[in-house]
């Protein structure tokens, strides 16, 4: 083929090379803002789903409710229920709604006995048991709202007050009842009610999934809270547009109004507590006029950085391919001239050079908790929604009340004793309840400790509960994958277990120990606390349900129990400048050694003479060179306990490979054969192509290991 033909099809071939790409990075835009639009209108849609579906039941279980007490009510107006069948009515209602804390009549002063001013005859909960009482006795029922604003309003959802008889927070529906006097009239006699606890509203809407860490609450029409996961919301007795005040929300204040009002809402904010975005949804409950709230992480709905990442990195090698094809064709570099040939190596070499860059820095800036299977604990409301799960699960399962002990941990200091062994020292503490003394041992193990030396620290009463703080200092066995090295994130995690495993005791995270619970301000490591060789970027507590496979010879323990663990993580990222300087940065070096010597091939004998080079010479340099390379691979093997290929070891096998590329190229060179390819212009090819090759290489490596 001529000479221009080669310049035309080197031309064309460029520029459909930058056709092409360019279509590709205008297609992957495209399809990342589409992508992105559509994962959001999902996730909103997924979000706004879960809560309407879960507000649908719940209203359903308070229709129900409803639908009770109107049914008992319009028999007291026909005249169909006496006093003995009343009470046995309000029995059956509290033992077939198991939502209902309570059941009674208030009637009118003087209404049922004209000789006595208040009677309200009751069935519910006292004192862990049900039975009848009469309400009169514990306090004037008609300076009550929900009282007062049935008499003049009719049926309605009453806001939830702290009820003095019952001593916790209730709310309920309450009908006014009616009799007729003498003359033929219907007046008013009284108010039939049944009161909810706030506590078992909570446990119904933690029933429902709300996202795998979300939680739901409920607001009435004025905005107090009816339920929530953290029962010191409901009992505080403040609105939600006074709680928003404070954390200056105004987006969810805007649609809470909208949600007082019987209207949907969603909003995305940052969560002040975790400082991680969440998305709050809101739907109404019709029957009570009340209105159902989630709030739901938004990467657990998503999950869109995989995603975006594989998107970014298509981008990218576009944009290497675009801008080599374009610097080609504005060089001229089709018509094959040395210095424009020159210029577009040099360019394609630093476009791969950048495209690894960015491929390495996702590597590195990858999601905190990156394919994480057990829900953080990051919130009050996440444990709360756990804990009744559990407790639900128990009682249906074997009838049994877990025991719940608070445990807290500050790390004062971490080092790795070896590749998969951590030392770690610092404080445990647990909290035990008065009531818990004699029952249980007040005791914690660290199953995969390999040494364990504790020394208990500190004893504190505080009200009805004991606290107890040890010292400890342990070697626990850790599992690390050392595959992605150096950009490898070491699992470490504290396994810490009651002793009494057998007696249903459930270690949980002391949330109210820690002012600050988002990972990434390392909750529960010791302020200035260095790890060598590591960045600590996160920290926090998990549950796992570990299924046991023996009974550990005990008869009462099951075997194939399920019990949740508790598990402090914490989540380190390698410094990559030590293993770059110890391991990369020398292989650095021979390849650009091995350049030089590449670009000093010439058949020129006074040149030759003048550097001192021969066939020979380069040969004992490239044999020279690869003993040192191979016995540091042998190190870096030796150093990292693994049975696979490290991600830094291919830099070793790149290596290997130019290494054999030059002793190639030197003996085609120096032969008396005629090679095109290698003696073109004293081995101008191999020579042009060398950078290229190098980290295109490189480039693939990455590649496969973090696309």
């Amino acid at each position: 083929m001529k000479k221009d033909n080669w310049k035309k099809l080197a031309f064309v071939i460029a520029l459909l090379m930058c056709a092409a790409s360019l279509i590709l990075i205008s297609s992957e835009v495209y399809f990342y803002r589409k992508t992105s639009n559509q994962i959001l209108h999902n996730a909103r849609a997924s979000s706004a789903q879960e809560t309407a579906h879960a507000a649908n039941e719940i209203d359903m279980e308070l229709r129900k409710v409803e639908d009770m007490v109107k049914s008992i009510a319009d028999d007291l107006n026909a005249g169909k229920l006496r006093d003995k069948g009343l009470l046995s009515k309000m029995k059956e209602a509290v033992e077939k709604h198991h939502q209902i804390y309570e059941i009674g009549v208030a009637y009118v002063p003087f209404m049922h006995d004209p000789k006595v001013r208040l009677y309200a005859p009751h069935y519910g909960n006292r004192n862990g048991e049900n039975g009848f009482f009469q309400l009169e006795k514990s306090y004037d029922y008609t300076n009550y709202d929900w009282y007062k604003y049935t008499l003049e309003k009719g049926p309605n959802w009453f806001e939830p007050y702290f009820g003095k008889a019952t001593k916790s927070p209730v709310t309920g529906f309450a009908v006014p009842i009616f009799r007729i006097d003498k003359e033929g009239h219907k007046i008013l006699a009284g108010v039939l009610r049944a009161n909810l606890s706030t506590e078992k509203i909570s446990d119904l809407v933690s029933y429902f999934e709300l996202g795998k860490t979300g939680y739901g609450f409920i607001i009435s029409k004025n905005g107090y809270y009816v339920s929530h996961p953290v029962s010191e919301v409901v009992t505080g007795r403040q609105t939600i547009f006074q709680m928003l005040e404070k954390e200056h929300h105004e987006q969810v204040q805007d649609i809470a109004r909208k949600a007082v009002n019987g209207e949907s809402g969603y909003v995305e904010i940052v969560d002040e507590e975790t400082s991680l975005p969440v998305r709050v949804c809101f739907h109404p409950l019709r029957s009570a006029g009340w209105s159902l709230g989630a709030v739901i992480p938004r990467d657990e709905v998503t999950g869109y950085a995989e995603i975006f990442k594989e998107i970014h990195i298509r981008i990218a090698l576009a944009v290497v391919v675009f801008l080599a094809s374009l610097s080609f064709i504005l060089l001229h570099a089709y018509e094959f001239r040395r210095s424009s040939l020159w210029i577009v190596a040099a360019i394609f070499s630093a476009l791969c050079i950048a495209a690894t860059s960015y491929i390495w820095n996702l590597a590195l800036t990858a999601p905190l908790l990156k394919d994480k299977d057990h829900p953080v604990l990051a919130d009050k409301a996440g444990l709360s929604n756990i804990i009744s799960d559990w407790t639900r699960f128990k009682l249906s399962s074997d009838g049994k009340t877990p025991v719940y002990v608070p445990t807290g941990i500050l790390v004062q200091t971490m080092e790795f004793s070896g590749a998969n062994s951590l030392k770690v020292t610092g404080y445990i503490w647990q909290k035990y309840s008065n009531g818990l003394r004699g029952k249980v041992s007040h005791e914690f193990v660290m199953p995969e400790a390999e040494t364990l030396k504790i020394t208990e620290a500190y004893r504190s009463q505080q009200g009805n509960m004991e606290v107890i703080g040890w010292y400890f200092e342990a070697t626990i066995r850790e599992y690390c994958d050392y595959s992605k090295y150096p950009f490898d994130r070491p699992d470490m995690w504290i396994w810490i277990k009651h002793k009494d495993f057998d007696k249903d005791v459930v270690l949980v995270p002391d949330l109210d120990s820690y002012k600050i619970l988002n990972p990434s301000v390392l909750p529960g490591l010791q302020e200035g606390l260095h790890l060598p060789g590591y960045r600590l970027i996160g920290a926090y507590f998990d549950m796992d349900f570990k299924v046991s496979n023996t009974n550990y010879g005990i008869i009462q323990y099951a075997q194939g129990a399920v019990t949740p663990e508790l598990y402090y993580n914490v989540i380190v990222r390698r410094n990559f400048l030590t293993p770059f300087v110890t391991y990369i940065f020398p292989l650095l070096v021979i390849i650009v050694m091995l350049f030089i010597v590449q670009m000093k091939f010439s058949k020129d004998e006074a040149q030759l003479k003048a550097f001192g080079l021969s066939g020979i010479n380069v040969l004992a340099v490239v044999i020279a060179l690869l003993f040192p390379t191979f016995l540091a691979q042998v190190n870096l093997r030796n150093a990292l306990p693994v049975d696979r290929i490290t991600f830094i070891e291919n830099f070793y096998f790149i290596t290997y490979f130019i290494l054999m590329v030059v002793g190639v190229n030197v003996y085609l060179f120096t032969s008396k054969r005629n090679f095109p390819i290698i003696d073109y212009e004293e081995c101008l090819i191999p020579k042009l192509l060398y950078w290229p090759i190098f980290t295109v290489l490189v480039l693939i490596v990455s590649l496969i290991n973090f696309y």
